[in-house]
C-alpha cells in the first residue's frame, strides 16, 4: 500500500522525476530532448484514493475495537462496583438506588426514557447541577430511589418548563434548596451518571439529557 502511494506521488514530487521519462530526442547538433512521462492522473488519483480509503478504513475499524473494548472493561469494572454496593445493607425507610440497580444491570451506556417522574423539592449544587430525588416503580414492581441530575446548561430549559424564574436556580457558594409551590411531573431522558459514595450511603445520579413537561397525576412515577 505505502509503495503504491509512494510510486504514484514520485512522479510529480520526486527527485526520481528527472529519470522517469517517455524517451529521448537527439537533434542534428547534438541536443537531447527529454521527453518526460505523461503521467495517467484519473489512474493516479484513483490509486492513492484507494490507498487512502483503505488506510482510513483500518483505522477506524482499529480505533472502533479499542473504544469497544475499553467501554467493555469499564463496563464490567462499574457493574461489579455496582453489585457490590447494592449488597451493602440501608438505612431502615430508605430505598435500594435505582441508578446502582441499572449500573450493576449494565446499562452504562444505555439511554432511559422516564414518564411521570416528581418534582417538588430540588437542590441547586455549587457547580449549577439542580438535583431532586424521587421514588421510581420499576418493572412494575419494587420501588426504587432515583436522584436527578440536571446539568447547568439545561437549567434554563428547566426553569422554562416549570415556569420559573432562571435566577431561582442560579448557583451559590452553598448549597441552596428550593420548593415548587405546586408539584409538577415531568418526561425525561437520562444517562447513568458516577457512582457517589460515602460513608454509609452510595447512589448513582441519573444525569438528564432532555425535559418534557408531562402533566401531572395522582398515581406512582413509573419508568
Amino acid at each position: 500500500m505505502n509503495s503504491g502511494i509512494y510510486a504514484a506521488l514520485s512522479r510529480e514530487s520526486h527527485a526520481r522525476l528527472r529519470l522517469d521519462l517517455e524517451g529521448l530526442r537527439v537533434a542534428s547538433d547534438h541536443t537531447v530532448t527529454i521527453i518526460p512521462r505523461k503521467v495517467d492522473e484519473a489512474t493516479k488519483d484513483k490509486l492513492i484514493l484507494g490507498c487512502v480509503t483503505s488506510s482510513l478504513s483500518e483505522a477506524r475499524a482499529a480505533l472502533s475495537y479499542l473504544v469497544d473494548t475499553l467501554q467493555r472493561r469499564r463496563l464490567e469494572e462499574v457493574a461489579s462496583a455496582a453489585d457490590h454496593l447494592t449488597k451493602l445493607p440501608i438505612a431502615a425507610a430508605f430505598k435500594p438506588d435505582l441508578g446502582l440497580h441499572l449500573m450493576r444491570l449494565g446499562g452504562t451506556y444505555t439511554t432511559f426514557h422516564f414518564s411521570n417522574v416528581p418534582i417538588q423539592k430540588v437542590g441547586i449544587l455549587v457547580d449549577g447541577t439542580v438535583r431532586w430525588s424521587g421514588n421510581i416503580i420499576f418493572d412494575d414492581q419494587e420501588v426504587y430511589c432515583a436522584t436527578f441530575d440536571v446539568p447547568q446548561c439545561l437549567v434554563p430549559e428547566l426553569a422554562s418548563r416549570l415556569g420559573i424564574e432562571d435566577a431561582v436556580f442560579a448557583p451559590s457558594p452553598e448549597l441552596k434548596k428550593h420548593t415548587l409551590a405546586l408539584p409538577r411531573t415531568l418526561r425525561l431522558e437520562c444517562a447513568l451518571g458516577e457512582i457517589e459514595a460515602s460513608p454509609g450511603d452510595a447512589f448513582v445520579p441519573l444525569l438528564v439529557k432532555s425535559i418534557a413537561v408531562q402533566e401531572a397525576d395522582h398515581s406512582n412515577s413509573h419508568t
